[in-house]
């Protein structure tokens, strides 16, 4: 019996347009009349993922920044956050510099950016957030941000991720949401350890919990979970590991998943 069920947002809970459809919403919001626990992993900041547990009804804690944070989807006060070693970041900040790749920090649940461009305006349309350009980011900093996200084309990016795994090792935890997205946090952090630390709170058991993903940033969410559901839209990587394909996100596949497992 599911009494836990843990989404992503963007690919996976919210449609193209990134919003939440009717049909999802009636779903989840049944689920949780009848009980079931419903809380979002999202690599999202907290302040771009609250408003979707408003609109759910979500209350209690839910996972954002991949896991570095966990805070109250009402109140926004934090249980448990995750930052990364300060001088890792300022390293990593100068290797944006060196690679010429655009660079977005995460600090307070403010983004941080040098300063504006096309590629930041954009990401803060579809996330609706504000963005503060600093001029220089090591200037502004005064102690270790959430995250940092390099923004560049794939191809761009998959050699810098190598290259970031030899230099740092487990000393930090790199994922991808996006082609065009490296996220790098604190190596404690993932939405699977946050999924986790969430059961424990609730007294609830691996096989009691349904998690629904679509990129390789929710392989670790996964892991947490008794039953994986990935969407129709999902990386094949995340498909070959699931217990179930369910539509894609734009076909409502959140509430088919819910409908078919917790719900009949």
């Amino acid at each position: 019996m599911i009494k836990m069920i843990a989404l992503d947002l963007d690919g996976t809970t919210l449609n193209s347009d990134h919003k939440l459809a009717e049909e999802t919403k009636a779903a989840l919001q049944e689920a949780m009349a009848q009980g079931v626990i419903v809380t979002i992993a999202t690599g999202r900041m907290l302040r771009a993922a609250k408003p979707f547990a408003e609109e759910l009804g979500i209350r209690g804690p839910i996972i954002t920044y991949n896991g570095s944070l966990i805070a109250d989807a009402e109140s926004g006060e934090k249980i448990k956050e995750f930052r990364l070693d300060f001088d890792i970041a300022k390293r990593l900040l100068q290797i944006a510099r060196e690679k010429n790749v655009l660079v977005q920090t995460y600090i307070d649940d403010m983004l941080v950016v040098d300063k504006l461009c096309a590629a930041i305006a954009g990401y803060c349309r579809v996330c609706n957030v504000p963005a503060k350009a600093v001029g220089r980011i090591e200037d502004f900093w005064q102690s270790a941000p959430t995250k940092l996200l390099y923004v560049a084309d794939a191809e761009i990016l998959a050699p810098i991720w190598q290259e970031l795994k030899a230099e740092f090792g487990d000393s930090v935890y790199i994922t991808k949401s996006a082609s065009f997205f490296l996220e790098i946090i604190n190596p404690a952090a993932n939405k699977g350890a946050g999924v986790r630390a969430l059961a424990e709170h609730y007294g609830i058991a691996k096989d009691e919990i349904m998690v629904c993903g679509d990129s390789l940033n929710d392989m670790e969410l996964f892991d947490a979970a008794g039953l994986k559901i990935a969407m129709g839209n999902a990386e094949q990587a995340l498909k070959d590991k699931a217990d179930f394909i369910t539509l894609t996100n734009d076909e409502h596949g959140v509430a088919y998943a819910v409908k078919k497992f917790v719900l009949d």
